[in-house]
């Protein structure tokens, strides 16, 4: 009796043992996860602010050509 118990003791803790193993994993894998998701949000907004930023370089890019064009164009017929 006494070695069975010893047995299903040593089972019991090595059984135990996995799982608090397993759910501490879990755990940590679901934190990691949320930290993810947490970074993949702040990389879409940044991108998302880095786009807009881009436009509107773009706009002013564009209107500095027009203005240029034009004086060009003023200075020529001077």
């Amino acid at each position: 009796m006494g070695a069975e118990f010893t047995v299903g003791a040593l089972a019991g803790g090595i059984v135990g043992g996995l799982l608090v193993g397993l759910v501490v994993v879990g755990i940590g894998l679901a934190i990691d996860a949320f930290e993810g998701y947490e970074l993949r949000d702040e990389l879409r907004k940044g991108i998302s602010q880095t786009c807009q930023l881009r436009a509107s370089t773009k706009f002013v890019l564009d209107k500095s050509k027009t203005c240029c064009g034009l004086l060009a164009i003023c200075e020529n017929n001077l």
